[in-house]
């Protein structure tokens, strides 16, 4: 069975398109494969730590609490699988990164 994550994003991603010629995607705590491979949509993705290339994304290795980005630099900022690995306290900074990277928070 397929996963339904991968179609909601790119339902998302459609729906940013229409108003974005090319909406900037960021995928936090996406792992070595994360959805870009899925996706066939260019896409940031950040980790901790990688060990394999994608072509479908450029890789930032940086801590989900403390995204390396300016405010409102994408479009789209999506996670997945990423939360119920965080202490419940580091939860919280990572949404709040994840809506002070976002264009619409």
């Amino acid at each position: 069975m397929k996963s339904a994550i991968p179609k909601a994003v790119k339902n998302c991603i459609s729906r940013v398109k229409r108003s974005r010629k090319n909406p900037r995607v960021l995928e936090i705590g996406s792992g070595d494969f994360g959805l870009p491979s899925y996706l066939k949509y260019p896409v940031v993705r950040t980790d901790i730590r990688f060990h394999r290339r994608s072509s479908f994304a450029s890789r930032v290795q940086s801590n989900a609490a403390k995204l390396p980005f300016k405010n409102k630099t994408f479009d789209l900022v999506f996670s997945a699988d990423l939360l119920e690995h965080v202490p419940p306290p580091e939860r919280v900074k990572i949404i709040e990164e994840a809506m002070r990277v976002s264009r619409q928070s």
